[in-house]
């Protein structure tokens, strides 16, 4: 039987290098230094991929970290996505992100180890399995390519302020004991996903905050994407709200909703419950006189976009949703790219006074 090849590293104009064994793959300096754990976790998605999926980009020392990221981004004297060494900087246009340095998890700060890599392959059928593999794919920062540990908070940041935890040691499926499923809370339910749910819409059906409903189903969290069929334990009856009704009128509600923060960035295809403020947002404020002063977004369209000729969705940012935000960014100076972003969500918030 002819030896399983899978794609390894980057070329240019290809969606991936070559294609390699999975030693071959492994023995690359990138793919040495991740951590132990990780190495294990990946190498298991892979194997059970059988070749449809590989590493563009492992691990990195500091030092390395530092060149991507200064080599992504600009020196700005004010606005900017991000900070490092006290000056302010802008990611260059058509690169992909890159943390500063000492806040990636692609660097060997986990144990000694990196604990992320970048994908290539099949990243949808990555999606679809590598939860089982203790594997999160980066829907947060929409890097669909990047994968790091399914336990740890999103961020380095967030990883480092609860103490810097080792990863737990994850039992692969396929001959090995799988992972713990999480008890329901006692006198609970549980809820099964159908298509097109979300964390935001599920919690409206059962009636508790998306907050509570997360914290019943560690170690999920709010960026964890969902599949039709998994389950999810539902809070006790005593710890619930009444569930919420959803507002008639979505112009009174745009008015008097916080903006929502550019973190994770909207765009097209995002599903997520900040869509819902943005999409009402946008609805409260009226065209230009000249462009027929109707609402930015129309309101019977709140939490009811769709993408082609797909389902209206909960939570979407569909086809309505980007012209609309495209239309505001226009008339405030900002480049109109439909990306509702950290520098979007500041100019929003400072035009609203909220």
């Amino acid at each position: 039987m002819a030896e399983v090849l899978y794609p390894d590293g980057y070329a240019p104009g290809k969606p991936y290098g070559r294609m390699a064994t999975i030693d071959e793959v492994f023995a690359r300096s990138s793919v040495k230094i991740l951590n132990p754990e990780y190495k294990k976790r990946w190498k298991g998605l892979m194997v059970a991929s059988g070749g449809k999926l590989g590493i563009g980009g492992g691990g990195r020392t500091t030092e390395q970290q530092e060149t991507v990221f200064l080599s992504r981004h600009n020196k700005v004297g004010s606005g900017g996505c991000c900070s490092y060494n006290g000056q302010r900087y802008q990611l260059k246009s058509g690169f992909a992100h890159a943390s500063p340095p000492g806040l990636s998890f692609h660097e060997t700060i986990v144990d000694g180890g990196a604990a992320a890599v970048d994908a290539v392959g099949d990243l949808k059928w990555a999606a679809l399995h590598c939860e089982a593999y203790g594997l999160a794919q980066a829907s947060w920062g929409n890097e669909l390519w990047h994968f790091q540990f399914y336990e740890f908070p999103n961020s380095v940041g967030s990883w480092k302020r609860s103490g810097s935890p080792s990863p737990q040691a994850w039992k692969l499926p396929g001959g090995s004991t799988p992972p713990p499923q999480p008890k329901p809370p006692s006198g609970g339910t549980t809820y099964t996903v159908v298509a097109n749910d979300s964390w935001y819409g599920i919690a409206s059906k059962v009636g508790c905050t998306p907050e509570q409903l997360v914290a019943a189903n560690p170690p999920k969290t709010m960026q964890t994407v969902l599949h039709p069929g998994d389950v999810l334990n539902v809070p006790s009856s005593a710890t619930k709200p009444p569930a919420p009704k959803p507002p008639t009128d979505w112009v009174s509600y745009g008015v008097n909703a916080k903006t929502p923060p550019g973190n994770p960035m909207l765009s097209k295809g995002i599903v997520h419950y900040n869509v819902q403020e943005l999409q009402a947002i946008l609805c409260s404020m009226p065209t230009l006189p000249a462009d027929g002063g109707k609402p930015i977004y129309n309101p019977e369209w709140v939490d009811k976009d769709k993408i082609g000729s797909g389902p209206q969705t909960d939570n979407l940012f569909g086809d309505a949703t980007g012209p609309a935000l495209a239309y505001w960014q226009s008339k405030n100076g900002l480049t109109a790219d439909s990306k509702y972003g950290p520098q979007t969500s500041a100019k929003l918030a400072a035009v609203r006074g909220k």
